[in-house]
């Protein structure tokens, strides 16, 4: 009789990676799923052209060859003929790069830098980029008023050495989170006097001094706890001392990204 069998088979390179993909043919009604190293036969098939392919999968490339010469898509098969066309699957080399900030609705991008490569930047957002295997070098320029709280590889490289094997699908965290400040003011009664005051300060070493209507603003401080207070020279006495968040002047509780406003 005129038949023939087709067979398709499933390779996944590298060969540690496993994964399936589904299939479809002119021959078959339904579809079939391959995972690597797995194999399909099908016939009695009557002579003629028939097809199969592969439905991609993201993060991997896969193409087919036959061993007669046929392309998969137009399987030419003769009498008594069995015709294998076997599928290589390889997956893709990625890099996820992520960065948090906080606050999670701050506009602030981030200048990364990824050798070799182009310069990138990010938000509160991740970029994923399809690479060769190799060695990277991975980095984020920190921008003015913020610090970085992460920067980790899930495959436990540091992001300054990156050692990518074909097929590695690294991802790389990021956060950075937003500094603030403390405003102190001051005030007199009588307006205008002449008289200074000295203040110190957990943040500041060094202290300060201000006059009527004069203030200071402290330097980028990381999100936490801080005291402030005043001497009160002789011949003054202190009438009030408050901060716009609430907080006493001993127990300023500074959050990322906030400003806040001592008066004394």
């Amino acid at each position: 009789p005129h038949i023939g069998t087709i067979a398709v088979i499933l390779q996944t390179s590298p060969g540690r990676f496993s994964q399936a993909f589904d299939f479809t043919s002119s021959y078959a009604p339904n579809a079939f799923r391959l995972s690597g190293g797995e194999h399909a036969t099908a016939g009695p098939l009557q002579a003629g052209i028939y097809s199969v392919t592969v439905t991609g999968v993201d993060g991997w490339t896969a193409a087919g060859t036959c061993d007669d010469g046929s392309p998969p898509d137009a399987i030419t098969l003769g009498p008594t003929e069995t015709v294998t066309c076997t599928f290589t699957a390889e997956r893709l080399t990625r890099l996820t790069v992520s960065n948090t900030l906080e606050p999670g609705a701050d506009a602030q991008t981030v200048d990364f830098s990824l050798t070799p490569g182009s310069p990138f930047q990010l938000g509160n957002e991740s970029r994923t980029f399809a690479v060769a295997a190799g060695n990277y070098a991975l980095s984020a320029t920190i921008p003015d008023g913020w610090q970085q709280t992460t920067a980790t590889c899930d495959n436990g490289n540091p992001p300054g050495a990156l050692a990518l094997d074909t097929g590695d699908w690294v991802t790389c965290n990021f956060s950075h989170r937003k500094l603030g400040r403390v405003i102190v003011q001051k005030q007199t009664l009588p307006a205008g006097a002449a008289q200074t005051f000295g203040f110190t300060a957990d943040y500041d070493g060094d202290g300060f001094t201000l006059g009527d209507s004069q203030q200071d603003i402290s330097g980028y401080l990381s999100p936490g706890l801080y005291a402030v207070s005043e001497a009160i020279p002789e011949g003054w006495v202190q009438t009030s001392a408050t901060c716009d968040d609430g907080s006493p002047p001993d127990a300023i509780s500074l959050s990322a990204a906030e400003t806040v406003t001592c008066t004394f």
